[in-house]
């Protein structure tokens, strides 16, 4: 038998990694993953494809150059790794996001925004258009207000209903009612709202729970902020 050409033994070596990496649930990569020939081999026969500096994807030789389609079912578990690699633990994605997820939204935004204490301001150019900002985050929320959803640090709904853009109701009304109709009960929220003194904010939460029909929740919010002196004016 012809010995195995080097190229060739490199390439199924390669592949029989990235089969034992994708077996234990990984669907992007690292450089670091694979060693230099290995990677090589596997970029050079179509079967990784490279994200942006240092991070690839699995891929088919036959795939179409503009198939996107791998990249979308891997672009949270990406951004979640990119994010956990620069920043630890000190990241989450922004409101918006953080709200549309709790709502049950399966697909990204193409233009994603991560909040972290050590961020740049800096936007990370991804396929199909898509990219990622690291935002500096200067009020970064306690960790009792992150949590993890599909893989993601997202902020508790408390948190992100607090700090999300008043435009977000009107543009993404269905997420709103959504998340707002999932909140247990107001406590969480009448407690983050009066530790910021968000007597305007409690204003607009109040009216949109009254409008979701949350009214008790509405009335326990404008009681509590006019108990302790503040003036609430509820609007929707």
């Amino acid at each position: 038998m012809p010995p195995i050409p080097p190229g060739r033994r490199r390439l199924a070596e390669g592949l029989r990694l990235l089969q034992l990496r994708q077996q234990a649930g990984s669907v992007v990569f690292r450089t670091a993953d694979f060693v230099r020939a290995h990677r090589d081999a596997l970029v050079l026969n179509g079967f990784l494809r490279r994200v942006t500096r240092g991070w690839y994807l699995p891929a088919r030789p036959g795939d179409a150059p503009g198939d996107r389609t791998p990249w979308y079912a891997a672009m949270a578990q990406f951004v979640a790794g990119y994010a956990t690699e620069r920043f630890g633990d000190d990241w989450h994605l922004d409101p918006a996001s953080s709200l549309r997820l709790h709502a049950g939204a399966t697909v990204l935004p193409r233009q994603l925004v991560v909040h972290s204490p050590r961020g740049t301001n800096n936007v990370l150019a991804l396929p199909d258009g898509c990219s990622l900002l690291d935002y500096k985050a200067r009020d970064f929320p306690p960790p009792d207000q992150i949590e993890v959803r599909a893989g993601l640090r997202v902020l508790t709904v408390p948190a992100a209903l607090i700090r999300v853009s008043p435009t977000f109701f009107a543009t993404a009304p269905l997420d709103s009612q959504v998340a707002l109709a999932g909140l247990p009960d107001a406590s969480d929220l009448t407690r983050a709202l009066l530790a910021g003194g968000h007597s305007a904010v409690a204003g607009r939460l109040a009216g949109a729970l009254r409008t979701v029909g949350r009214i008790a929740l509405a009335d326990y919010l404008i009681g509590t902020f006019r108990t302790v002196g503040y003036t609430v004016n509820e609007s929707n």
